[in-house]
C-alpha cells in the first residue's frame, strides 16, 4: 500500500481537508464500498449515529457513510476501511489524526494523484523509514501544540511514538559506542 499524509494549509491551521471531501474524490467507489469504522472520536450532527455504527462492529455502507461525514465537526480521530463486496482486504483507509490530518493508505496510483492535485501539503510517507515517519507524526503533532491548535485529550499513540524513538535512539547510541571502542 501506499501512504500518504495530508495536512492543513501553512498558516491556516484549520483543516482545507476532511473527510467528507476525500470520500467525495474516490466516488464512486466510495459509496459502493462497505467501510470499517474504528478509533472514533467525533462531534457534530450526525456523531452519535456514526459512534452507535463503529460500536457496533458492523461494515456501514458507503452511502450512509456520505451521508454522515459532512456533518462531523470536528473529526478527531477516526480510521475508516474501505472494503470491495467479497474482500477481506481493505482497498482504501482513510485515518482522520487528532485533527492535524489525514492519512490515506491505498494502492490505486490515480486515486494518490487526484488527492495530491486537490490538496496543497500531502507527503508521501512512503519515501520514509519508520522512524522517520515517527519524527513526521510527531513534529505535526507538535505543530498543533505550538499553535494551539490541538484538542486536549490523552494521547497514548504519542507516547508510544516517543518510547520507540527513544529506544531507537538508546540502541543507536550503544551502537556509536561499540563503534568507537573498535
Amino acid at each position: 500500500m501506499h501512504r500518504i499524509i495530508i495536512t492543513a494549509e501553512t498558516g491556516d491551521r484549520s483543516l482545507d481537508v476532511n473527510l467528507s471531501n476525500i470520500l467525495h474524490l474516490v466516488e464512486p467507489l466510495a459509496s459502493t464500498s462497505q467501510w470499517d469504522i474504528s478509533e472514533l472520536d467525533c462531534s457534530g450532527n450526525s456523531a452519535d449515529e456514526l459512534q452507535q455504527l463503529a460500536d457496533a462492529q458492523t461494515r456501514v455502507s458507503g452511502r450512509d457513510l456520505l451521508r454522515l461525514a459532512p456533518n462531523l465537526t470536528p473529526l478527531l480521530d477516526g480510521l475508516f476501511s474501505g472494503y470491495f463486496d467479497g474482500k477481506n482486504q481493505p482497498w482504501i483507509s482513510i485515518r482522520a489524526a487528532d485533527n492535524v490530518g489525514y492519512e490515506v493508505q491505498t494502492e490505486d496510483e490515480e486515486l494518490l494523484i487526484r488527492l495530491r492535485q486537490k490538496f496543497k501539503n500531502v507527503t508521501d510517507m512512503n519515501l520514509f523509514s519508520p522512524e522517520q515517519m515517527m519524527v513526521q507524526y510527531l513534529k505535526e503533532w507538535a505543530q498543533t501544540q505550538i499553535d494551539q491548535t490541538a484538542q486536549p485529550e490523552v494521547r497514548p499513540d504519542i507516547a508510544m511514538v516517543v518510547l520507540q524513538l527513544i529506544d531507537k535512539f538508546d540502541s543507536l547510541k550503544n551502537r556509536l559506542k561499540e563503534l568507537e571502542e573498535i
